[in-house]
């Protein structure tokens, strides 16, 4: 139980072995357990890191003061902005999370998938350029799959991007002629 959680704790060599010990106890959902080794190392970006995702698994609503004080220790680590940006928006704070993973995606701009949530955020805050700057950067990375090929199309539509769209959809409908959202779109 808790006693042999803190007893293992507390022989811990390092900060790696408690934020794996943490993970570990995470993923097993003994969150006490993973909250309470946790305590012991709150200067270690890789231990809070652990315990923002356990509390963003529990909806605690330390998660976020948790995951600020991880990027704050360490400002340049793309993961960390990354969880930033998912406990801030699962927080309504959708602005915030779009700050946190565009200074993610400045280190890690191959991240197509960033990108794809990205954009949907500007696009929920109605910030035209950062949805076809992230769609823009998501047809350079990867080749669209059919249902991403209609989200960046309605996406490039809406935005009054119609060259853009037409591009993307007529890729599409000679992959799959029968993407019928797509030929709505054209």
């Amino acid at each position: 139980g808790l006693q042999t959680i803190r007893s293992l704790a507390s022989i811990l060599p390092g900060e790696s072995e408690a934020a794996t010990l943490v993970s570990v106890l995470r993923e097993i959902t003994n969150f006490p357990g993973a909250i309470q080794v946790a305590e012991q190392y709150q200067d270690s970006p890789e231990v809070l890191f652990q315990l923002a995702l356990c509390y963003l698994e529990q909806d605690n609503p330390h998660a976020l003061e948790t995951a600020q004080k991880t990027v704050e220790l360490q400002p340049y680590r793309p993961l960390s902005l990354a969880l930033l940006a998912k406990i801030s928006q699962s927080s309504g704070l959708v602005l915030e999370a779009i700050e946190a993973l565009d200074k993610a995606l400045e280190m890690w701009p191959d991240e197509p998938e960033w990108h794809i949530w990205a954009s949907q955020m500007a696009e929920e805050l109605g910030l035209a350029d950062g949805v076809i700057d992230h769609w823009d950067h998501v047809l350079k990375l990867v080749p669209m799959r059919q249902e991403r090929a209609v989200e960046a199309g309605r996406a490039y539509l809406s935005h009054h991007q119609a060259h853009k769209a037409i591009l993307v959809l007529e890729e599409a409908v000679t992959d799959d002629p029968g993407l019928i959202n797509a030929w709505y779109m054209l």
